[in-house]
C-alpha cells in the first residue's frame, strides 16, 4: 500500500520481493522476541541468539545479492572503449559519473536485475569502472579524504571546475541535462542512445602527474578559501600550503616528467625543470606518503587543497614517493607482544594446574590421597 503510490512502475517482482521481506522479517523479529524470553529463563542457551541471528542475516540478506551473468562484467560498455582510447596506455584515468540512479530500459531476453546491472555498467558507476582500469572520481567507499569532501560540497563546482583541474578528464552525465549544450569548458565525446548518456571530455584539464607553477599559502582554511572563490587560480598554477615561501620564476611550471609505477603505493618520478617548480601528483593528500628528492627526505606539501605536490628547484631530479599504512608498525608489534603474552599467560597456566594434579594426587605413607593447597 505504501511502495505503489510512491514508484508507481515498481516491477512486479520488486514488489514481491519486498513483500517477501516484510513477511520474513515479521517471522524473524518474532523468532527472536521468542528467544530473548528463553534467554531471561535459561541463559546457558545463549548460543542459540548466535544461532538464529546469523540464519537471518543469511536469509534477509541473501536475495539482496544477485548474481548476473559474466558477460556483463566481461564486456567494456561504449564509453569505456572510449576513454581508454583517448588516455595513454600505462597511465590511470579518471572519470566522473554525475548519474544519480540508475535505471533498466525494456531489453527482450534480460531479466530486471540484469537490465539495471547493464544500467550500471553503461554510466560507468563508482563500484564499475575499475574493471576495465578506469578510476572514479565519484565517491563509493569511505575512502576519500576530510580535505576532499569539502569540494564535493559544492557538486556544481566539483563536477565542472574543481573535479577537471584535479585531473579528471572525462564526465558521464544524462543527455536530457544537456538541453542547453555541453558546460563551457567541455566538449561531447561519445553519446549512448539507449541508456540516454553523454560522455563529456576536459580538454584542459591536466595530467596526473605534472610540472606546475606554485601560489603559497598557509593554511588549509586560506587553502580552501582561495580556491573556492570566484576567480580560482590561473591555469598552470596550483595552490600550495607552504611552511615557507617557496622560489617562483617567470619560467616556474615548465619543463617535463616520465613517470615508472611500480605499484599504486610506489612510483617514481623523473623530473625536468626548467625553473623552481613543484611535481603535482593528483591523488589524495593523506597520511602515510613520504617522499624523497634526489635520494633525500623531502616534505609533501597540500595541493589545491585536496592533492599532493613536492617543491622541485631547477634541473634534472628524481623524486619517489611511497605509502605505507600510518600505525602499521606499532600496530604489528602490539599485535606481537599480544599474542607473545596470551601464549606466556597459556603455559603458565597449564603448569598451574599440572602441578595442582600433582599435589593432590600424592599418596601418604598408608596409601591414602593427600589433598593439599597449591601455592
Amino acid at each position: 500500500g505504501w511502495v505503489l503510490p510512491h514508484w508507481p512502475e515498481a516491477p512486479a517482482a520488486a514488489i514481491e520481493g519486498l513483500s517477501n521481506n516484510v513477511v520474513r522479517m515479521g517471522g524473524t523479529a518474532a523468532g527472536l522476541a521468542l528467544l530473548c524470553a528463553v534467554l531471561a529463563w535459561r541463559p546457558r542457551l545463549g548460543v542459540g541468539l548466535v544461532v538464529l541471528q546469523g540464519a537471518a542475516l543469511f536469509l534477509e540478506n541473501g536475495p539482496l545479492y544477485q548474481v548476473s551473468p559474466a558477460e556483463i562484467l566481461e564486456t567494456p560498455p561504449p564509453f569505456a572503449e572510449r576513454i581508454r582510447a583517448s588516455a595513454p596506455a600505462e597511465e590511470p584515468v579518471r572519470v566522473n559519473t554525475v548519474v544519480k540512479g540508475y535505471w533498466a530500459p525494456p531489453l527482450a531476453g534480460y531479466e530486471f536485475k540484469d537490465r539495471l546491472s547493464l544500467g550500471q555498467v553503461a554510466v560507468l558507476a563508482p563500484d564499475t569502472s575499475v574493471f576495465w582500469d578506469i578510476e572514479s572520481a565519484a565517491s563509493y567507499l569511505p575512502g576519500r579524504s576530510s580535505r576532499l569532501l569539502r569540494l564535493m560540497g559544492n557538486p556544481r563546482r566539483w563536477n565542472w571546475e574543481w573535479a577537471p583541474r584535479l585531473s579528471t578528464p572525462f564526465t558521464v552525465i544524462r543527455t536530457r541535462e544537456l538541453t542547453e549544450g555541453p558546460p563551457p569548458g567541455t566538449r561531447v565525446l561519445a553519446e549512448e542512445s539507449l541508456f540516454g548518456t553523454t560522455l563529456l571530455a576536459h580538454p584542459r584539464a591536466p595530467t596526473r602527474i605534472h610540472l606546475a607553477r606554485p601560489e603559497c599559502v598557509a593554511t588549509f582554511d586560506e587553502a580552501l578559501a582561495r580556491m573556492t572563490a570566484p576567480e580560482p587560480p590561473a591555469e598552470g598554477t596550483v595552490l600550495v600550503e607552504c611552511p615557507a615561501p617557496l622560489p617562483v620564476e617567470a619560467a616556474s611550471g615548465t619543463g617535463g616528467v616520465r613517470v615508472s609505477r611500480e605499484s599504486p603505493e610506489h612510483l617514481t618520478v623523473d623530473v625536468e625543470a626548467a625553473a623552481p617548480s613543484v611535481l603535482v601528483i593528483n591523488e589524495a593528500y593523506l597520511p602515510g606518503w613520504t617522499a624523497t628528492l634526489d635520494g633525500e627526505p623531502a616534505p609533501i606539501l597540500a595541493a589545491n587543497v585536496a592533492v599532493r605536490a613536492v617543491a622541485v628547484p631547477a634541473g634534472s631530479h628524481t623524486v619517489v614517493m611511497r605509502y605505507r599504512t600510518p600505525g602499521l608498525v606499532p600496530g604489528l608489534w602490539v599485535g606481537a607482544l599480544t599474542l607473545g603474552a596470551l601464549g606466556a599467560a597459556m603455559v603458565v597456566s597449564r603448569r598451574y594446574r599440572g602441578a595442582g594434579v600433582a599435589v593432590l594426587g600424592a599418596p601418604n605413607a598408608g596409601g591414602e590421597a593427600v589433598i593439599a593447597p597449591t601455592e
